[in-house]
């Protein structure tokens, strides 16, 4: 059944769930309370007793009433869209289904289930209700949401309706950034060894170092005059006075892989510490910029660093 599902076509959103596309069964629960009602129904027949008629129909109705019940919650709800937060790969994607229903508020009891994974629908402040679904991921590059089954088994019980659906949704997995925090580069250009914790300047403290011809006396450390054999000075680091390029070539000698998860750990320092930066992969340069739009620019190309059109992964 599962690879039947994966094989309806991809619904564009909104579209709103009709009675054909509900389908409904007793639960266990319900076979069990049928054949009880079905008992009560021969001992009534056998020993004549008209109150064991009264309620063995009554409560029949009562059946009748859910099996409708049930039926109703799902008529009606209208899948207006999803939103998918982006992740790192390793980290699980959320994706967030908007439901609303025709009368405008959503009963509660309904499930969305995929991937085996399961998650409530909840009313949400709009006046409407959303879903939350966890689904692990792997790799980088687009996760796609796959079928989806929102089923209840609300107000009693007894039977489950439920709808099957595939949705249009994809998420980007960025690429894990790496564990070792590499120093961050300066300059556009490959084989640059300087690194930007190094870069002198102003602004902050680095450390102390050897003095070398040249050094501001402001900088030298006269404590150590007399007591060391080379005298010492002040470094100071500024670390947020140039642009930084992030360049696919600076890696050279590492598999793709590790160099976006390098690449990734980049982003993210240039980030932490405000830096203006840029990244230049092969077939895409992004201009230098900072923020957390630059951020998620940079790491979205990272993502799809030479995947082709449509190149997507399902489930991991």
């Amino acid at each position: 059944m599962r690879r039947l599902f994966r094989l309806r076509p991809v619904e564009p959103l909104p579209f709103t769930l009709v009675a054909r596309r509900i389908y409904i069964l007793p639960t266990r629960q319900g076979l069990v309370f049928s054949l009880l009602l079905l008992g009560m129904l021969l001992g009534s027949m056998n020993y004549g007793l008209s109150m064991g008629f009264l309620f063995t129909f009554l409560l029949a109705g009562m059946v009748l009433s859910a099996l409708f019940a049930t039926w109703r919650v799902l008529l009606g709800l209208t899948l207006e869209g999803i939103d998918a937060e982006p992740a790192f790969a390793g980290d699980p994607v959320v994706f967030t289904l908007r439901l609303r229903a025709a009368d405008g508020s959503v009963p509660p009891g309904i499930l969305l289930e995929s991937e085996g994974t399961q998650a409530g629908v909840e009313a949400d402040l709009a006046g409407g209700a959303k879903t939350c679904l966890n689904l692990p991921t792997r790799e980088r590059g687009r996760r796609v949401l796959g079928p989806c089954r929102l089923f209840t088994e609300a107000p009693l019980g007894l039977f489950r309706a439920w709808c099957v659906f595939a949705p249009a949704a994809v998420a980007l997995v960025w690429p894990r950034p790496a564990p070792w925090s590499k120093p961050l580069p300066t300059g556009g250009g490959a084989g640059e060894d300087e690194s930007l914790g190094s870069q002198r300047g102003t602004d902050d403290f680095d450390g102390l170092t050897t003095y070398r011809p040249g050094e501001s006396p402001s900088r030298l450390v006269w404590k150590s005059l007399g007591r060391l054999p080379e005298p010492l000075v002040k470094t100071f680091v500024s670390p947020q006075s140039d642009v930084v390029w992030l360049d696919w070539s600076q890696l050279s000698g590492l598999d793709p892989e590790t160099r976006l998860s390098q690449l990734a750990r980049w982003v993210l320092d240039a980030d932490r510490l405000s830096v203006s930066y840029g990244l230049q992969l092969p077939g895409v340069r992004i201009p230098p910029a900072s923020g957390p739009t630059q951020r998620v620019r940079c790491l979205n190309a990272l993502a799809l660093q030479g995947m082709a059109a449509g190149e997507d992964h399902a489930s991991p």
